[in-house]
C-alpha cells in the first residue's frame, strides 16, 4: 500500500488523510511510479494502523539502493523509454522495485525484455542497456 496526497507519500501522507473531517477518500489498486524502495505487507499493514490512529512503531528504514544500481536502473528505463515508449516506465516500475544487487538487476532486464513481442527489438533493448552499463 501506498498514500498519496498531494506531494506527499506514506507516512508524510498520514496527516493530510486525518485531517479530513467531510467527504471522503478511497483506495484503489494501481502501480504507484516512485524510484524510493518497494514496500512490504508489513509496511502496508503499518501504514493503515496509522491512518486510523492507532500507535504503531516506526518500520525499519528501507534498504537503500547504491548509486551505480539506481543510475543502472535510470538507464534501463531511459533505453526501454526509447523502444518501446511510454509503457516501459510502468513495466521498469513493476519489475525493478526489488532490485538490490546486480544478479536481480539481470533478472529485471530480462523480465521487461520478455514483456516486448517483438523478439528483435527485445533483444535490441538487452543489447542497448549492455553497452550502456559496461
Amino acid at each position: 500500500m501506498t498514500l498519496v496526497a498531494g506531494d506527499s507519500c506514506n507516512e508524510a501522507a498520514i496527516p493530510v488523510f486525518q485531517a479530513i473531517k467531510k467527504g471522503s477518500y478511497r483506495f484503489q489498486d494501481g502501480l504507484i511510479l516512485d524510484r524510493r524502495a518497494g514496500d512490504t505487507p508489513a509496511d502496508s499493514e503499518r501504514l493503515f494502523k496509522a491512518l486510523v490512529g492507532e500507535a504503531v512503531a516506526p518500520g525499519p528504514p528501507p534498504t537503500p539502493r547504491d548509486d551505480t544500481l539506481t543510475k543502472a536502473l535510470e538507464i534501463i528505463e531511459s533505453e526501454a523509454l526509447g523502444i518501446i515508449g511510454p509503457i516501459a516506465r510502468v513495466l521498469c516500475a513493476e519489475h525493478c522495485a526489488e532490485v538490490r544487487d546486480l544478479p536481480s538487476l539481470q533478472q529485471a532486464i530480462e523480465r521487461i525484455a520478455v514483456e516486448i513481442d517483438d523478439p528483435e527489438r527485445a533483444e535490441e533493448l538487452r543489447r542497448r542497456i549492455m553497452e550502456r552499463l559496461g
